[in-house]
C-alpha cells in the first residue's frame, strides 16, 4: 500500500465525499442533484490522489535584475539605484545612517554643443559607499518614482572633495567619516 504523504487532502476529500452525499440527498431538481454531486465528487477524488503524490518542494526562481527594477518602481518610495553594483536606497538617502547612496545638489548643466545653449537638464551627483563609484541622475519631468542615470565614474579627489564639502555644509557628520574613509 502506498504511503500517505499528505493527510490533510484525506481530511478534505471526505468533506468533499459528505457534501456530495448531502446534495445527492437534499436537492430537488435532478439536474442540480446530479450536476454538484459528480461535481463535489470529483474534488474528493483528486484531492484523495493528491495525498498519496509526494509533495514537490517549491523552487524560486532567482530573481532577474529587472524583476527588481520592476518592483522597485512599484514600490510608493521613490527610490535610487546605483548604476555600477545595483545597489538601491530609498529617500531620504543622505539622512538614513544605514544609506549606502549619498547625492550632493552639486548639479552639471547639460549643453548642446551644436547650438551652444543649454538643455536645461541637471545631473546630480550620486556616491555609493558599497563600490566608491560616482552615479549621474537627473529627474524626470513629471517626477517618477526613480530618476533618469546617465555615466558612471569611479569616485576621484575632484568629486571626494565635492561630497566632503556637502556632507559639511549640512552637518552629515557620519557621512562625512564614510567619505573621508575612501581611498582615491
Amino acid at each position: 500500500m502506498k504511503k500517505i504523504e499528505q493527510p490533510s487532502h484525506i481530511i478534505i476529500s471526505i468533506i468533499f465525499i459528505v457534501l456530495s452525499i448531502i446534495a445527492f440527498l437534499y436537492f430537488e431538481g435532478f439536474i442540480w442533484k446530479i450536476l454538484v454531486g459528480i461535481i463535489l465528487l470529483f474534488i474528493s477524488v483528486a484531492n484523495f490522489s493528491y495525498a498519496f503524490s509526494k509533495k514537490i518542494p517549491e523552487k524560486k526562481a532567482p530573481t532577474s535584475n529587472f524583476r527588481k527594477f520592476v518592483d522597485n518602481a512599484l514600490a510608493d518610495e521613490k527610490f535610487f539605484e546605483c548604476q555600477n553594483c545595483d545597489t538601491t536606497e530609498v529617500i531620504p538617502l543622505n539622512t538614513r545612517l544605514e544609506s549606502k547612496l549619498y547625492a550632493t545638489n552639486k548639479f552639471i548643466k547639460d549643453y548642446d554643443t551644436d547650438i551652444e545653449a543649454e538643455i536645461g537638464l541637471e545631473k546630480y551627483p550620486m556616491l555609493c559607499f558599497k563600490c566608491n563609484y560616482v552615479s549621474y541622475w537627473a529627474e524626470y519631468f513629471p517626477p517618477k518614482k526613480f530618476p533618469e542615470y546617465f555615466e558612471v565614474i569611479k569616485l576621484n579627489a575632484k568629486l571626494k572633495s565635492e561630497f566632503i564639502d556637502f556632507a559639511k555644509e549640512n552637518n552629515h557628520l557620519e557621512k562625512l567619516e564614510m567619505i573621508k574613509s575612501i581611498e582615491v
